[in-house]
């Protein structure tokens, strides 16, 4: 059985298909007669489940300790700034089931990475359609201005609006034009920031 996972669920974004197609091809290169159902690429992994994962998976983890199915897994991946944690029963030979109350509110990084990028995706698409909105939107959350944003927002609980400034060299007018169309919750983008209430 092989597990591949991407950190960072965006299931639509090129990097996520290329990379599975790269670890389709890779596994099919070296072992031929590996049947596709024996290959599991997850793009909605948390990184608590990711790291459960990778545990269980693991050789040296799996000489010291012996997994049975139903056995319960708690992981917890400490990060820059989040803590992310899984509570994961084994199902079966390398697969985890997560338990239900972790799905219903997502929390650490990578759903606060995705929630951004529907926020900045949805706020771009009225301003430049949508395929430049949705590849500008995944550029923003790689870039040193998101990733500080994020990293400091609890320090500035003073501020009513955090700025996230666009990509470098991205030609995109500030939103609305006209201030009659603003209310004071609204995402806008002006002086090439997207700027978002809190």
């Amino acid at each position: 059985m092989w597990n591949f996972t991407v950190p960072g669920c965006w299931p639509k974004s090129t990097v996520v298909r290329d990379f599975t197609r790269m670890a389709e091809d890779a596994v099919f290169s070296c072992l031929p007669s590996t049947r596709t159902e024996n290959i599991c690429i997850s793009t909605d992994l948390t990184e608590g489940e990711a790291s459960a994962y990778c545990f269980l998976n693991e050789n040296s983890v799996a000489k010291l300790h012996k997994f049975a199915h139903g056995d319960t897994i708690i992981s917890c991946d400490v990060g820059g700034a989040t803590t992310d944690i899984a509570i994961s029963t084994i199902s079966d030979a390398g697969q985890l089931i997560t338990s239900p109350q972790l799905n219903v509110t997502p929390v650490g990084v990578v759903s606060v990475d995705k929630k951004f990028w529907y926020l900045a995706r949805k706020t771009l698409r009225d301003v430049v359609g949508p395929v430049q909105a949705d590849l500008t939107a995944l550029q923003m959350t790689r870039e040193s201005a998101y990733t500080n944003a994020r990293t400091t927002f609890s320090g500035t609980a003073q501020e009513d609006r955090i700025q996230i400034a666009l990509p470098p060299r991205t030609m995109i007018e500030d939103w609305p034009l006209q201030g009659s169309q603003i209310h004071d919750r609204m995402t806008i983008v002006k002086n090439h920031n997207v700027s978002i209430h809190r």
